[in-house]
C-alpha cells in the first residue's frame, strides 16, 4: 500500500490571531483533497490556551 499521513500532526507555538477559526473553516477543503478515504479527519486541540496578564 502507498504511504499515507496516518497518524501525522502538527504543534503551531504562539499561533497568530484567529488561526483557529481560519482553520477550522480551511478543514473541510483540506479533508477533500487530502483525506484518501471516508474516515479522513483533522482534529484541533489546545495543548495549552493562552494566559491573558490583565
Amino acid at each position: 500500500s502507498p504511504p499515507t499521513m496516518n497518524g501525522s500532526g502538527m504543534i503551531i507555538i504562539n499561533p497568530p490571531y484567529l488561526l483557529e477559526e481560519e482553520m477550522k473553516k480551511l478543514s473541510p477543503f483540506l479533508i477533500n483533497r487530502l483525506g484518501q478515504d471516508e474516515n479522513a479527519q483533522i482534529t484541533h486541540k489546545w495543548l495549552q490556551k493562552e494566559h491573558l496578564l490583565c
